[in-house]
């Protein structure tokens, strides 16, 4: 899609340039909130109401596209939602696979505490 439009990747989101190396937003992200954000990736890809919330933004795009569109522009939109779902799930998908170990110590709970009360300061 990228190819063909100015628009994000998987790779923008969270970008791995090297084993153990992540960037979010510009700037380099620790581990362990990887790690943290593994599990979290988990959780939500295990929900039926996830799973439920997909399939039903599925359906309304292609009902757009197919049904509705009156102009290539709506088709169009109704591919980008497509892309930004599939975006999402592949994040998801990668992070949670790749990244989520169990038994996270006592540090790395102080460390993505410390992380994320940053971000919400920001």
């Amino acid at each position: 899609m990228k190819e063909y439009f100015t628009c994000i990747t998987i790779h923008d989101i969270i970008d791995e340039p090297s084993a153990g190396t992540f960037i979010m937003r510009g700037e380099k992200v620790p581990i362990e909130i990887i790690r943290s954000y593994a599990s979290e990736a988990k959780a939500i890809l295990s929900m039926e109401f996830w799973k439920e919330l997909m399939n039903s933004i599925r359906y309304e795009a292609a009902k757009v596209m197919y049904e509705k569109s009156l102009s290539y522009d709506d088709v169009r939109g109704g591919k980008f939602m497509l892309y930004t779902i599939e975006l999402i799930n592949k994040k998801l998908l990668r992070i949670s696979s790749k990244y989520d170990i169990l038994g996270k110590t006592e540090n790395e709970e102080k460390i993505v505490k410390m992380y994320k009360d940053r971000e919400v300061k920001k």
